[in-house]
């Protein structure tokens, strides 16, 4: 995946480490995730006979923590990447105590509901097609 993301031009880090806050005090905690891409979609991968509720739960803690809206969780042991894949969205919309810079900005009216649909941004939406093709 770092190869594909190199030869489509994108920007990611590998192993990113996420900042855990306690009562505004760093916690020392080795989080840390598998990709962030474009500074605004965590990839998390995996290789498991099944995806389990607890791979979905630790990518919605991830994006939580890092003020991130969008996951994607890659599972390589199914037949196909579009089988394996599953798209997670962060629905808080507090401050985040992250020490990723520059969390995208949510992109809906006040008035709408917070769903899955809503809208990427560019770089959200090139990630993801990317990611399908």
């Amino acid at each position: 995946m770092a190869r594909e993301f190199t030869l489509r031009g994108m920007r990611f880090e590998r192993q990113k480490q996420i900042a855990i806050h306690y009562k505004n005090k760093p916690l020392q905690a080795d989080l840390r995730v598998d990709l962030l891409v474009e500074n605004q979609v965590i990839v998390e991968l995996k290789s498991v006979a099944n995806i389990l509720p607890v791979h979905e739960a630790q990518l919605l803690s991830y994006l939580k923590l890092a003020g991130v809206q969008v996951g994607l969780l890659i599972n390589f042991h199914e037949t196909t990447i579009r089988r394996g894949l599953k798209r997670i969205v962060n629905r808080y919309t507090g401050s985040s105590p992250s020490s990723i810079p520059s969390a995208p900005p949510r992109l809906r009216g006040e008035n709408q509901k917070n769903t899955v649909t809503e809208q990427l941004t560019t770089a959200g939406r090139k990630i993801e097609h990317s990611s399908f093709a």
